[in-house]
């Protein structure tokens, strides 16, 4: 007994595939597929607002005959499946159990799977053969000559045997999550072995090339299947991201001031790297110049801007984000590494524990020792133990040869707090910092006043009140016709 079922795309085109109740859905997939002209490997099957679990057939998938199927779009970060291969006698004698035990992503295909398995650490460092197996078949004229043995997968119940089979993902079978086992065994074929591995370096060839092409289809595509809410939820809170203004993430060290955050150029640097290029004195007062400034209680009422921005991030927090996937995050660790790469110079300001500080500009191959000999030479009393962290992280900058910019990464200009160690006195502590020739070149810091803003006269002015419109009437007393007694006009 035959029965049918419904794939829609995304252009309300629909295609009917026939099933039987030991059809697989991987199946329904692939057809549907093939007969929208685009690839199975990027696409799954939705029915009811609820993913079809590709690896059951149709028999067990509680689908009726005349079933309506979506079509969907995968999420592009592969998730993790779990995969138990078990070997054949006398192989499995060697693995305890029996069984090799791996983790691959859903995008493996099964003769990756083969291959990662062995030669991969799951094997525990035993020499398997399953690819290029071969065994000598005698005859009674010459010797023997080597036929291939093809590896043989048992998923369920199916066989994949021939070299198409092997080129099917876990995803495409099903396997998107959980785990599977495939029992793996051999069969010997009247194909020689030298002539397998060519066919087998030509197939695997040309299935890349097949699949390059699709891609290339695809992406000028003439079709573009439904999201699942869960690529909705993604693709909204990407354009929120793009629309809505996001304040920076706060850098993992203390910056100084924009003027300074691009670092100093390579040729402004200075004859001798030890001397400082400023040395700032402590302020004469304990209270913090922006406590001095003067507020006015109007600076502290949030304006509709404001409002605007609370609610624009509220929206995007309630967004589903995914993780990155890991062509994302090498993609980031590659920018990083490039930003590095292209920094040639970068200032430090050390603060002193008397609120004092100096700055120095650095080239490329500066080092920690280099900077805590700096700072040594600008102390009063060069002797005392003391260490140069970065205060949000407390990174330590060591006095070791670590470059400042390929091995602690400073980029632009950094602050570095100097603290002290543990074994200096305390009347020690208390004393001058800054020898007295560094004390007299000290300039005061000159805190830049912000500049004021025109009063825009919005405060004098009265909000304007918008009154609810009045329901017209027809009259007062007027009594509806519907109301009137018969025989009266």
């Amino acid at each position: 007994m035959s029965s049918h079922v419904w794939v829609l795309g995304s252009d309300l085109k629909r295609t009917q595939v026939k099933v039987t109740p030991s059809t697989y859905l991987s199946d329904v997939l692939a057809e549907a597929c093939k007969k929208f002209n685009i690839s199975s490997d990027k696409y799954q099957l939705r029915h009811n607002q609820k993913l079809v679990d590709l690896s059951l057939p149709f028999r067990q998938s509680k689908l009726t005959s005349g079933a309506k199927l979506d079509l969907v779009v995968k999420p592009k970060t592969p998730s993790i499946v779990s995969v138990a291969i078990q070997l054949p006698h006398p192989e499995s004698t060697q693995i305890p159990a029996g069984r090799i035990i791996s983790k691959f992503p859903s995008t493996f295909t099964l003769w990756q799977v083969l291959r990662q398995v062995e030669s991969g650490p799951a094997n525990q460092g035993r020499t398997l053969r399953i690819t290029d197996r071969a065994t000598p078949i005698s005859s009674t004229s010459g010797a023997g000559q080597l036929y291939y043995e093809m590896p043989t997968l048992n998923i369920m119940g199916r066989e994949f045997t021939t070299f198409a089979d092997f080129q099917k993902t876990l995803s495409q079978l099903g396997y998107n999550s959980g785990s599977v086992l495939m029992r793996l065994s051999f069969k010997v074929t009247d194909q020689p072995l030298f002539s397998a591995i060519e066919e087998i370096n030509a197939y695997f060839k040309d299935a890349e090339e097949k699949t390059d092409e699709t891609t290339k289809h695809e992406q000028n595509g003439s079709q573009s299947p439904v999201l699942s809410p869960e690529d909705k939820d993604i693709s909204t809170a990407d354009t929120l991201k793009s629309t809505i203004p996001i304040k920076p993430e706060p850098v993992e060290s203390d910056t100084v001031p924009k003027s300074e955050a691009k670092g100093p150029d390579i040729q402004n640097l200075p004859a001798d790297p030890l001397q400082p290029v400023g040395i700032f004195s402590a302020p004469t007062t304990s209270t913090p110049a922006a406590a001095l400034m003067p507020i006015e209680d109007t600076d502290f009422i949030p304006t509709i801007a404001h409002a605007q921005s609370h609610q624009a991030q509220l929206m995007l927090q309630s967004q589903n984000k995914r993780l990155l996937s890991d062509l994302e995050l090498e993609q980031k660790a590659a920018e990083k590494a490039a930003k590095l790469a292209a920094t040639s110079t970068v200032s430090t300001k050390v603060r002193f524990p008397d609120n004092s500080s100096a700055q120095w500009n650095w080239g490329p191959n500066a080092t920690g020792s280099m900077l805590h000999a700096a700072v040594r030479k600008q102390m009063a009393n060069p002797s005392l133990a003391f260490r140069l962290v970065m205060m949000p992280g407390r990174t330590a900058i060591l006095d070791d040869q670590k470059t400042l910019i390929k091995g602690y990464k400073l980029v632009g200009g950094v602050v570095v707090t100097l603290l002290w160690d543990e074994s200096v006195p305390k009347d020690a502590r208390t004393k001058q910092f800054l020898t007295p020739e560094a004390s007299q070149q000290a300039q005061k810091i000159v805190v830049p006043q912000p500049k004021e803003l025109p009063e825009s006269g919005l405060d004098n002015e009265k909000p304007t009140i918008v009154q609810a419109p009045k329901k017209e009437s027809s009259g007062g007393n007027k009594v509806p016709k519907w109301f009137k007694l018969p025989g009266k006009k």
